[in-house]
């Protein structure tokens, strides 16, 4: 598109309309409806979360992107804390209806700022036009990925880590509902995305060059795993807390060179249909998690806890083995 800011701000308001229409529909209308309504608000959700930070490149100088996407990240994280918070706050106050609308009004607001980006407006591609089917079309994304094997092997491992990271809030669930209280669930998470945002902050100070971005997605990725794995073995709460926290700490540098890396890797012709595919793997994969993690919330919590952390342990180690270790750091 000439101006791709008009596709995010409407994917935004759509957004918006779901969370708005779910609030209103739900016990008001058959729950088919509600459904249809959450689908078409989830078909949006790789714009926000995946071409938006595509744009990047035409709004930044070239060095000046590592710490812009470490700066997209940040942004996530804080979103991820606060958007949750204030959600938990409306809902014990008003309802849960009014969390809900009141995200929606964050969302729509988004839209707009999106809507009034001063982005130019895209020149024509160079040379004679190039004719596709529709269907070939929007096969040329999965192209891009095939044709890359960086950049397949980043975004089939950051898929699989996410299996643990969607299982993470129900084994958090389990885990503080049997040895501290139910309230506790929170802290753990609160203590993850909290290290997260500090993960974040630290890619934005000394983000890595682009050669050695998939390096630290990769090892990144079995940081994250590691610790959940390493929370089996004590039940001491500040023991526990604490390895959520160094967990969640690598969240940060992971996303921030995860974007490094599609953009780097990518054809730039290609470089919105690349993100908004890894978006959507990911957002599929985080749901397969906790569909995982609600299945097996019955067996002991060790066990959930050493799988939560077993996928990105997995997914990384199996990156860096399949890229070799030695060729990616150089």
């Amino acid at each position: 598109m000439r101006r791709p800011q008009r596709l995010t701000s409407l994917a935004a308001l759509g957004f918006a309309a779901s969370l708005a229409g779910t609030a209103t529909a739900l016990g008001r209308a058959p729950l088919g409806v509600v459904v249809a309504v959450l689908l078409v608000g989830g078909c949006c959700g790789p714009a926000l979360t995946g071409v938006l930070s595509s744009q990047l490149p035409g709004l930044v100088d070239p060095g000046r992107l590592p710490r812009a996407f470490g700066l997209d990240a940040l942004t996530y994280n804080v979103a991820g804390i606060l958007g949750p918070a204030a959600a938990a706050v409306l809902a014990a106050r008003a309802s849960p209806s009014g969390g809900a609308l009141a995200l929606a009004v964050g969302a729509a607001t988004g839209a707009a700022v999106l809507a009034l980006l001063p982005v130019h407006a895209r020149r024509p591609e160079a040379g004679p036009p190039v004719r596709r089917g529709l269907l070939a079309d929007l096969l040329a994304g999965l192209g891009a990925l095939r044709q890359s094997r960086v950049l397949a092997t980043v975004t089939g491992a950051t898929c699989v880590a996410q299996l643990g990271a969607g299982a993470l809030p129900v084994v958090a669930a389990v885990l503080a509902g049997s040895r501290y209280g139910a309230a506790w669930a929170g802290l753990l998470l609160a203590a993850a995305a909290a290290a997260g945002l500090v993960g974040s902050l630290a890619w934005t100070w000394r983000p890595v060059p682009p050669a050695r971005a998939p390096r630290v997605v990769l090892i990144g990725l079995v940081g994250m795993g590691l610790p959940l794995a390493a929370a089996a073995t004590t039940s001491a709460l500040p023991v526990v807390v604490g390895l959520f926290a160094l967990s969640g700490l690598f969240q940060g540098p992971v996303f921030g060179a995860l974007l490094l890396t599609r953009e780097q890797q990518a054809p730039r012709r290609r470089r919105a249909q690349v993100f908004a595919l890894g978006a959507g793997a990911k957002i599929t994969a985080t749901a397969a998690g906790a569909a995982i993690g609600g299945a097996l919330s019955g067996v002991p919590v060790g066990a959930q806890l050493v799988l939560a952390g077993a996928w990105p342990v997995l997914a990384g180690g199996v990156g860096l083995a399949v890229l070799g270790f030695r060729s990616t750091a150089r």
